[in-house]
């Protein structure tokens, strides 16, 4: 639990003050399970709880744990445990989940937390720390003692090293104090402080003699190297390491103090005393703290107790300073070579205080400073899934009204190129074209030699994602070629693993392969672990289209492993789909789990698949889905729970014995010499055919949505005339059909006996390797349990999906795709003048575009925009008569800003109604004027 708030205990001996609280809170750690001290900043609630949690450990032998050394689930010795979990505001989430497994896995266990907050866990009882007892003003040593706020002081005073005497004047000097600071306890430890360092009479002249308070009490008190800490972070926009802050502090100091510079050590000591005097919070990112200002001191600060004399603005050109001068050269280090993990952690771990220094800088109007910053950061948003928040500085950055004059050639072509690939990340395929287009256009061969070809990589990138994968192709070879001639290899690597992806998804797997295998041989070289792992990715895809699938899997365990070590969820969601594809036929169920992890991560990310990729890995779940029948949805709901980690884990498990053999192929299959394995047929969607009887092997399928065809293991049969017809008949009657029934559909003028005895002859002919593939059951025709109907399969799916999408499942969307991807086009397509094709064709064609709306609203209601547009615009190709769709596609325009594709939408809502013969209708039109007067 890195992100707990680490804090050690207190070694004082006994607690002053506080022994009325000390009783109650013994008391309450008796009759509750857990206990959360609440108070402000300051109040003394860690060394409360510290001292309360050492007197129970010595009389009840209770082992005291604190929360930053124990893991949930650990054993100890069989004596009751007493978590202590302080400053637990820092993450309440974290310290609430680690309170409630020790509590479930400990029958005997307390857990003691202080925070500023309740955590809200079942049974916890919170107890707010009242203020210290003050004494009455002009106290007598005595009665001084006799209070708590006096008794500390006092304590404290000694402890720091006051000698002076307590005698009448000093004890009515100090009930004054006491009461003029409320009896806060870090007010009167500071107290103490300037009690020993100048005199009680000096401390006193830092409190208003009228009986109030004066606001920023800890600001006159507090030593100056505290207050140079203390300056610099409130003016600071974000927390900051111990490196930034001893840069800014460095030449930035606060005048009015006066102090020199402190060193790295020094600095560090003194924010570990303001830590524990709750002034500044710490927390841990990666292997970095970072330090800011608690509330209290903000609240101080924005009264005006707390400034720099003018130096704020100091502090934050020197932070900009620090900011670009440490991203010097991250960009590069991040695209190659053996740095980028450390380039990628050091900036998750600064990313709060970078991007608030970007901002800072826009805001002054430093514009060079803000987009060298972006620029070199692009890199880290795009892998660290993060494009959302990168495309918003670059566009930002690229906003600005003065940035041709601010901006040379060459960063304004990394900035372009940045936020192409950050619209990439999104699916915002046609933007990112713009911008990769834009930049190309610009003079590349000045501003930087390999920056042109690297441009057409992702320019090819984009209009691979788009569809346009010849195009893409093309791009990806003058990329490559033109990075060889400048030598820069690893960048060639790169244009040639996403060459190899190209060439695959235009059939070419030969050709894919191998300019696959030259970019790993390339960047095997050049030790870049991100482009391994991606061109690993790749060569998965391309094996799986193969059908090695142990292979492919092998390569996809491979490439998640790498990209989850660099921080790139999103290629690693890719890559454990991958190992859903491979899986699917020979372990259904992790197969879905993996699936939906996957698919649940890139919705967490912003960053889906294109259409055609989901409709791909869509159709090599489909065997997934139908062997494990209903507990396939029990299997999607636990992935859709699971996060990448756990799911690559559960990837990485071994597989199930003997299902393959040592080249990838099922036992039981046969592999000729040359390596291509007879009975292999892809189908027209492009992905392996699914199993007509769950993991036992590929059975026979009956394919009615597109083309007729029936195929036995991969390989086509020739079912003719009756026989095909009686096939069609049967699938649309939902797979089973009353024998008389059948017999008046195919022969209707003739008498139920000749219908029966000709439907023998037909049954007979309507046959494949493994039998018949009609059967009949008392007076009933349907398919056998190794007959796979692609239609049914589709239906099937569909009303799942839409009842899932209803109950608002995780699992409806991606049964959604999965039955899309198997809709290759309208049902018996060559049969269109039999009453029941024309029947099914229409119902199937109406679950299509129920599919497609139910997708496009899911989107709309997640916000996701581009996602909704997609699947609106298939519903408006694949019935292009529904008004109401151009209506909604026109306001989703509209309100993006883009009025005059809306307009253009609605017009051609209008020409088709024209055609029909309809009037446009109200809505329509309220919708053109509205769009008019905005």
């Amino acid at each position: 639990m890195e992100q707990l708030p680490e804090h050690e205990p207190p070694t004082r001996s006994r607690l002053v003050g506080r022994t009325a609280e000390v009783a109650m809170l013994e008391g309450l750690c008796g009759v509750a399970r857990i206990v959360t001290v609440l108070g402000p900043p300051g109040a003394g609630k860690t060394a409360l709880a510290s001292y309360v949690a050492e007197r129970l450990s010595r009389r009840r032998g209770i082992v005291v744990l604190h929360g930053h050394r124990v893991e949930a689930g650990e054993r100890h010795a069989a004596a009751p445990i007493l978590l202590v979990l302080d400053g637990c505001e820092a993450d309440v989430g974290a310290c609430a989940l680690l309170a409630s497994q020790v509590l479930d896995g400990h029958t005997d266990s307390l857990v003691l937390a202080t925070s500023h907050v309740p955590l809200g866990v079942e049974g916890e009882v919170r107890w707010t720390l009242p203020p210290l007892s003050l004494p009455e003003a002009g106290a007598s040593p005595a009665t001084l003692l006799a209070s708590g706020a006096g008794a500390l002081l006092v304590h404290e005073a000694r402890h720091a090293g006051w000698r002076g005497a307590l005698d009448a004047a000093a004890a009515g000097t100090i009930s004054s104090i006491c009461r003029d600071v409320g009896g806060h306890p870090l007010a009167l430890a500071l107290v103490a402080e300037r009690m020993r360092r100048d005199g009680l009479e000096s401390a006193a002249l830092e409190i208003e003699p009228s009986g109030t308070r004066r606001p920023g009490w800890f600001v006159r008190l507090a030593p100056p190297a505290e207050l140079d800490v203390l300056c610099a972070l409130v003016d600071l926009p974000a927390p900051v390491t111990l490196d930034a802050l001893a840069y800014v502090i460095g030449t930035a100091r606060c005048p009015e103090h006066g102090s020199s510079a402190p060193s790295t050590e020094e600095l560090d000591q003194v924010l570990a005393l303001l830590c524990e005097r709750s002034l500044v919070a710490r927390t841990v990112s990666g292997r970095e703290a970072a330090y800011e200002v608690t509330p209290l001191v903000r609240q101080e600060a924005a009264s005006g107790h707390l400034h720099g004399a003018g130096a704020s603005g100091a502090y934050l050109d020197r932070l900009l300073e620090w900011c670009t001068r440490e991203l010097a050269g991250a960009r590069e280090a991040m695209l190659a070579g053996p740095d980028q993990r450390a380039w990628l952690d050091w900036i998750e771990c600064h990313r709060a205080c970078l991007e608030a220094a970007l901002e800072a800088a826009l805001d002054t109007g430093d514009i060079y400073r803000a987009a060298a910053m972006a620029a070199e950061m692009w890199r880290f948003w795009e892998i660290r899934g993060h494009a959302g928040s990168g495309r918003h500085w670059m566009e930002l950055v690229l906003s600005q009204p003065s940035h041709g004059a601010e901006l040379d050639d060459s960063l304004l072509l990394h900035l372009l190129d940045g936020l192409g690939m950050l619209a990439w990340r999104q699916g915002d395929h046609s933007f990112a074209e713009k911008c990769f287009e834009e930049a190309l256009a610009c003079d590349t061969a000045s501003a930087a030699p390999s920056l042109g070809a690297r441009l057409q990589n992702h320019l090819g990138l984009a209009a691979s994602f788009s569809g346009d994968v010849e195009r893409a192709r093309s791009l990806f070879i003058e990329s490559a070629d033109r990075h060889r001639e400048h030598g820069t290899p690893a960048e060639e690597a790169l244009a040639l693993a996403n060459l190899g992806l190209a060439e695959a998804s235009l059939g070419e797997l030969g050709a894919g392969k191998a300019a696959i295998e030259r970019a790993l041989a390339i960047e095997g070289a050049g030790g870049d672990r991100h482009a391994i792992a991606i061109a690993t990715l790749h060569l998965g895809i391309v094996t799986v289209l193969e059908d090695r699938l142990t292979e492919a899997l092998g390569c996809f365990r491979r490439a998640a492993a790498g990209l989850m070590e660099l921080g790139d969820e999103r290629s690693a969601a890719y890559a454990l789909a991958g190992m859903a594809a491979a899986l699917a036929r020979q372990d259904p169920e992790r197969a879905l789990m993996l699936a939906a992890s996957s698919t649940r991560a890139e919705e967490r990310l912003g960053t889906p698949l294109p259409a055609s990729h989901l409709e791909l890995a869509a159709a090599f779940m489909l065997p997934a889905w139908a062997s494990l029948g209903p507990a396939a949805h029990e299997a999607w709901n636990a992935g859709c729970t699971m996060t990448l980690e756990s799911a690559l884990e559960l990837a990485l498990d071994p597989l199930p014995a003997d299902t393959h053999g040592p080249h990838g192929e099922r036992r039981g299959e046969h592999r000729d010499p040359g390596g291509e394995h007879r009975g292999e047929h892809r189908d027209r969607r492009g992905a392996a055919a699914a199993p007509g009887c769950g993991q036992a092997g590929r059975g026979a399928e009956v394919l009615l949505l597109g083309p007729f065809r029936v195929t036995w293991q991969g390989e086509d049969l020739l079912i003719e005339g009756q026989a095909r017809r009686a096939l069609t008949a049967v699938a649309c009657a939902g797979g089973s059909l009353h024998l008389e029934m059948l017999a008046e559909w195919l022969w209707p003028e003739v008498s139920p006996d000749v219908g029966r005895r000709r439907l023998r002859n037909v049954l007979a002919r309507a046959k494949a390797p493994a039998g018949r593939l009609l059967v009949r059951s008392g007076e009933s025709i349907s398919f056998p349990g190794w007959v796979q109907v692609d239609a049914l399969v589709f239906a099937r799916l569909a009303e799942e999906a839409l009842a899932a999408m209803r109950s608002r499942e995780e699992s409806g969307a991606a049964l959604a795709r999965a039955a899309l991807g198997l809709y290759a086009g309208d049902a018996l397509v060559d049969q269109s003048y039999d009453a029941w094709a024309i029947e099914a064709r229409e119902r199937l064609a109406r679950l299509r575009l129920r599919l497609l709306d139910a997708l496009a609203a899911r989107a709309e209601d997640a916000s996701d925009h581009e996602a909704a547009a997609r699947w609106l615009d298939l519903a408006i190709a694949c019935d292009p008569v529904d008004e109401g769709r151009y209506v909604k596609r026109a306001r989703m325009l509209a309100d993006l800003g883009r009025p005059a594709a809306a307009f253009a939408l609605l017009d051609a809502a209008a020409q088709v109604e024209a055609r029909l013969g309809v009037a446009p209708s109200r809505e329509l039109v309220a919708l053109r004027e509205a769009i008019t007067i905005g």
